[in-house]
């Protein structure tokens, strides 16, 4: 038997205002932004059903938020950095969550700790940073998070306490901080990238607000994807290896990663890049299989002069591999190839041989009333994070996420 669905929205409107009040109660997506919630429950497959109840028999559903902000907007109710509850990031540039509200995310997790859910899925930014502290739904939708669940006391820990937890487990069982919880249910986390013995993760999906919908409808079929997702998770049809991704390799790695593909020459090769227009700059490479990932840098900002290489022959060296890489017969794949192209040729003068895929143009081909950004479409087709999200030299790509997310 599954435990129910998860689902959490931002804040009340007015018509969930007047429910609430009404019913003395939280009264969660009863207005407009309900009657959409209905049709996506419906069309993921997540509801059966006709009516309202059925659709929603197999759902918890909530807000981060039991309240309605001014002009339900959510950043309306937030404060500046000096007023904002230490510990917990910004939501938006200035906007920070004031002290008076932490226990309304104290109340969320009460209630994940009550329903223990297998699955949960947030609707729009308030509620993804709710839960992970992460916002920007238009480059996260669709992709799988993760909240925190301790094995030793079995509660859901709050993002930003999951590092003062971690004694949890050494005192509950008079021992050391790290030893394994002698708990059957403790077993090794079934998501993410590391074996952390003293959390499970439990896979969450954001999606967009049923309110932004009703504005943006474009959108609706992404919110669909995504919601269908967070459906095969629970049915155990969801593919649980995370990706297998060096996020800042040495040279000595993407030598050993070049030897790896002349072994496989029929193996198609990803190449993305990211840049930096305003300083005329390529900032990091991924190349990669289904089997294995690179992403190499070649700016990061926590180094001086923001050279992730040490001395210009290493990055002489880091280039020449890859160009040798590029050269490789393997078939490369990728997304709005023009770019990418012209960009590799104007700044490394690096060129890419071998059979191309453009993905862009397979999937406007065969799905022209979905988005086609790389975001986008990998967002429907993979269930890990965009690779550059594991590069932690990733402030010019950070810069670049809010543009896109206003």
């Amino acid at each position: 038997m599954h435990k129910p669905f998860f689902l959490v929205g931002e804040a009340w409107g007015e018509r969930e205002e007047e429910e609430s009040l009404k019913t003395g109660r939280p009264s969660p997506f009863v207005g407009p932004s309900g009657r959409l919630l209905d049709v996506l429950l419906r069309s993921s497959g997540i509801g059966v059903g006709e009516t309202r109840e059925d659709l929603r028999k197999s759902c918890f559903i909530t807000n981060a938020f039991n309240l309605r902000p001014n002009n339900n907007k959510v950043e309306n109710i937030l404060v500046e950095k000096k007023f904002g509850y230490p510990g917990i990031p910004a939501f938006k540039p200035g906007k920070y969550l004031p002290e008076a509200l932490l226990p309304e995310w104290l109340r969320l997790y009460s209630e994940l700790n009550s329903v223990n859910p297998e699955v949960i899925i947030t609707f729009g930014n308030s509620a993804l940073w709710s839960l992970t502290g992460q916002s920007a739904i238009r480059t996260r939708h669709g992709y799988t998070h993760f909240v925190k669940k301790c094995v030793s006391c079995e509660k859901f820990i709050p993002f930003w306490l999951v590092s003062t937890h971690a004694g949890c487990l050494a005192t509950s069982m008079g021992g050391k901080r790290g030893d394994e919880p002698n708990n059957p249910d403790a077993k090794r986390p079934v998501w993410g990238e590391k074996g952390d013995q003293k959390f499970r993760e439990i896979p969450l999906i954001p999606t967009y607000h049923p309110a932004f919908l009703l504005r943006t409808y474009k959108w609706l079929p992404s919110s669909i994807s995504d919601m269908t997702k967070g459906r095969k998770i629970r049915e155990g049809r969801a593919p649980l290896d995370p990706l297998r991704l060096n996020p800042e390799p040495t040279l000595a790695e993407i030598r050993e990663f070049r030897e790896y593909l002349r072994n496989s020459p029929k193996a198609p090769m990803a190449v993305d890049i990211e840049t930096s227009p305003e300083y005329r700059a390529i900032t990091c490479i991924g190349v990669g299989t289904s089997e294995k990932a690179l992403c190499i840098p070649f700016a990061d900002p926590n180094k001086p002069e923001y050279n992730y290489w040490g001395t210009v022959a290493e990055e002489v060296e880091a280039l020449t591999l890859l160009r040798e890489i590029l050269n490789l017969p393997n078939p490369k794949v990728l997304h709005n190839s023009p770019y990418d192209l012209i960009w590799l040729r104007a700044i490394f003068g690096l060129e890419i041989k071998g059979p191309l895929i453009d993905t862009m143009v397979a999937h406007a081909s065969t799905y022209q009333e979905l988005p086609h950004s790389l975001a986008d479409v990998a967002s429907v087709f993979l269930y890990f994070p965009p690779w550059k999200s594991f590069w932690k030299s990733r402030k010019l790509s950070e810069e670049g996420d809010k543009e896109e997310d206003k």
